[in-house]
């Protein structure tokens, strides 16, 4: 998984370096080279791939750049709580997540604001 995500990051990278006219042809190539190799040799497993995948086109909708790199340091601390842990560590530091979040104030207000404390009136600014 390590590796995949490095390979993938990689391929983000060089995306963003490239020509506007060859990013899609040089992005099509890559994921299908890359995912079609690993998962022949057997190296990972088709779902770890499609995990992956979903993990990392679901981060792209994400403006800010430092949101950005907390959501990698958190994917990062997520796999390797999985990898030794398993379903109870994921439980363990989901809870110890949201906890911090809760706790967290941002000039004033609760990070969680029109959530937790739940604000009928203020939910549909959120939504």
């Amino acid at each position: 998984m390590l590796i995949l995500i490095g390979l993938i990051t990689i391929l983000i990278d060089v995306t963003f370096r490239v020509p506007q006219s060859a990013i899609i042809l040089i992005s099509l190539f890559a994921t299908i080279a890359i995912g079609e190799t690993a998962v022949t040799a057997k190296i990972i497993h088709p779902f770890s791939l499609i995990t992956i995948a979903i993990t990392f086109l679901s981060g792209f909708p994400i403006i800010s750049k430092q949101l950005g790199a907390a959501i990698a340091t958190l994917r990062m601390l997520f796999l390797i709580v999985g990898y030794y842990f398993g379903s109870t560590g994921m439980i363990i530091v989901t809870t110890l997540l949201i906890i911090y979040m809760v706790k967290l104030r941002s000039v004033g207000v609760p990070y969680l604001a029109p959530l937790l404390p739940f604000k009928l009136e203020e939910i549909k600014d959120t939504l």
